[in-house]
């Protein structure tokens, strides 16, 4: 797949492949519309916070809670947080046939999964479901591992997961999402400053604000349900954007470092290494996988 970054709509177009699940992360902006041609019936769900709206000016948003499984065709999307990584994964048929062998003895049928497959569905982002992908990629990208016994056993449970998760639809017992919430205070909270990460005055008292609560009682909560301050959260989020940024290789160091709130580049250059291990400068654009 290829996709670009910018404010004008970009194409991203699926590349032919023999893998069983093929695998690509996007990067992308706020407001980026994203146009996908999938060759394959397609997962496709942010990694982290990152949220999008389904059919460009759609108010379907597919998010923490969410995926969505498109089928093979153009589909629109835009990007709704500052930055988002969009994880794709394209089921082929020999992996449909591959589970069919594993699981047709607890209800597996690879004819209603291939029917289903040629609608689009937005699902509850499960944990297995949450798991799953995120430990593929670290299988595939981190690890390098195509073929292994782990990378095989994922790309079944994707599937699998896929399959019950539609059947459980069908037949009007729909899973609800559970991937870990927040309380009512967190949760406006989180919104707000997903919504107004670059402001330069996101401090806990316009957070404590927008969530309805006093800041003793914010700072409580982060802690009990985030493990962390406000403060650290938004520190956080913002390198989580300072490498996204990074990695689209439209901007400078400087630029990002100015753009996530760093008066110095040094401090930046500092708080950027001791989270993610390496300097600003190594961060490379994302090249679509040939």
């Amino acid at each position: 797949m290829k996709a670009t970054s910018t404010s004008h709509p970009a194409k991203v177009v699926a590349k032919p492949s023999a893998e069983p699940l093929s695998l690509s992360v996007h990067v992308a902006a706020a407001d980026d519309r994203l146009a996908l041609a999938l060759r394959r019936p397609s997962v496709v769900l942010p990694l982290q916070v990152g949220v999008i709206a389904l059919g460009g000016e759609s108010r379907e948003l597919v998010d923490r809670a969410r995926f969505v499984v498109w089928p093979v065709g153009r589909h629109a999307a835009r990007v709704v947080s500052p930055t988002v990584r969009l994880l794709v994964l394209g089921i082929s048929d020999a992996l449909v046939d591959r589970v069919a062998t594993l699981y047709r003895d607890v209800g597996f049928d690879p004819g209603r999964l291939r029917r289903w497959l040629e609608d689009p569905h937005v699902l509850a982002r499960t944990t297995w479901v949450h798991e799953i992908a995120h430990r593929y990629l670290f299988e595939r990208q981190a690890c390098a591992r195509h073929e292994s016994e782990a990378s095989r056993f994922l790309e079944a449970e994707i599937v699998k997961e896929i399959f019950f998760l539609l059947r459980d639809r069908e037949a009007d017992d729909e899973r609800t999402s559970l991937v870990r919430g927040y309380g009512p205070t967190v949760q406006r909270a989180v919104t707000f400053v997903e919504e107004r990460l670059f402001d330069r005055d996101l401090g806990v008292p316009a957070i404590a604000q927008a969530a309805g609560a006093s800041e003793s009682t914010l700072l409580r909560a982060f802690k009990r349900e985030m493990g962390c301050a406000p403060t650290t959260y938004v520190r956080a989020r913002r390198l989580d954007e300072a490498l996204a940024l990074l990695e689209t290789g439209g901007l400078s160091v400087g630029e990002v470092a100015a753009k996530v709130g760093y008066d110095s580049l040094t401090a930046f250059s500092q708080a950027f290494r001791q989270r993610f291990g390496k300097a600003p400068s190594s961060a490379r654009p994302r090249r679509a996988p040939r």
